[in-house]
């Protein structure tokens, strides 16, 4: 197991967009570092990758009934929560 991260593009808030993530995986933490938004990742490098789709969104917003909460950060002055789509 090793602990991998992803950039998390604010170009993206609001919208749905994709991470290819071993399937086996487990998020750690998201956070800043450096000013940029990252997700924290728990991985067997050994699995295949599935592609997963997630979202920003800001406090207030709607989220939809098939995302799943993963994290928050604080960019001053705003909060923003980074949510999964639930894959069925």
């Amino acid at each position: 197991m090793k602990i991998y991260k992803y950039v998390i593009s604010m170009e993206d808030i609001g919208r749905s967009f994709k991470i290819e993530l071993p399937s086996n995986h487990e998020t750690v933490m998201v956070a800043l570092q450096n000013n940029y938004p990252y997700l924290w990742v728990l991985v067997n490098p050994e699995s295949l990758e599935i592609t997963c789709k997630f979202r920003v969104v800001g406090t207030g917003w709607d989220v939809e009934e098939d995302e799943y909460y993963i994290g928050s950060w604080q960019d001053p002055p705003f909060v923003w929560h980074l949510f999964q789509e639930i894959i069925n």
